[in-house]
């Protein structure tokens, strides 16, 4: 049995904030089967090197490595800092 889930989030409110405001026509969304750890994000709207800059820049990024490729769009593997996996309550 799937179960499907389909969210939408303001973009600032995200950890990715500073990505989506460096790169306003971005877009991303969850590999729909992740097996990692970290989560699989694909990302596209923009140019490859303008989204992989901002998430240079984004300090909730600890790391970030390129895996796939799909015509316009780009796999990445994504690490945040630890604290991003917190929930408040």
């Amino acid at each position: 049995m799937a179960t499907f889930v389909e969210l939408e989030l303001p973009a600032a409110e995200t950890a990715l904030g500073e990505t989506f405001d460096r790169v306003r026509s971005c877009y991303c969304y969850l590999e729909q089967a992740v097996v990692s750890e970290t989560p699989g994000l694909w990302f596209g709207g923009a140019e490859r090197l303008a989204i992989e800059a901002a998430l240079e820049a984004d300090p909730p990024v600890d790391a970030h490595s390129r895996i796939r490729a799909a015509s316009d769009e780009w796999l990445y593997e994504v690490r945040f800092a630890a604290e991003i996996y917190e929930i408040g309550a």
